[in-house]
């Protein structure tokens, strides 16, 4: 079952009332920084089509504190307007990974279940070492967080 996450909307607000989007961690693809003036938050680039939603929280507290570190931190990078290669941060949900393969020596596509892609500023070996390390690490972190049900019962 999935479950909803509830977050904040990122929006001009002048009284203060924060609008609630409630998402399930498997309609998110993967979760960028965003910045707009003096305001800042997430972008969540979710498999709906051509969705995007900006909350009012920065990335690294919702993968950590609400997703309990399911996402994957990586560095990913796109074509600038000038035409160099910008990088950025991209959490990414390994659960909605359909494929990806290695374009340039550096650069590897993932493609998602929804047919969104990005690019990673890395080899398709270290990626794949990267997503299967961070797969062992989050289903410690839930052995730890939340124990395993058969120790509890004495079984």
């Amino acid at each position: 079952m999935n479950y909803l996450h509830k977050f904040n909307f990122l929006g001009p607000s002048v009284d203060g009332q924060k609008e609630d989007i409630y998402i399930s961690a498997s309609a998110i693809n993967f979760l960028t920084w965003y910045k707009k003036d003096n305001s800042e938050g997430t972008m969540f680039h979710l498999t709906l089509d051509k969705v995007n939603h900006v909350i009012s929280a920065l990335p690294d507290m919702v993968n950590q504190i609400t997703l309990d570190g399911l996402l994957f931190k990586c560095t990913a990078h796109r074509a600038g307007e000038s035409g160099a290669m910008k990088k950025y941060s991209a959490w990414i949900n390994p659960g909605n990974i359909a494929g990806m393969y290695q374009d340039q020596p550096d650069s590897t596509f993932i493609f998602f279940k929804s047919g969104e892609s990005i690019a990673i500023a890395n080899r398709a070996p270290d990626v794949l070492k990267g997503l299967i390390e961070h797969n062992k690490k989050y289903q410690e972190r839930k052995k730890i967080a939340y124990g395993n049900k058969d120790k509890k019962a004495g079984v």
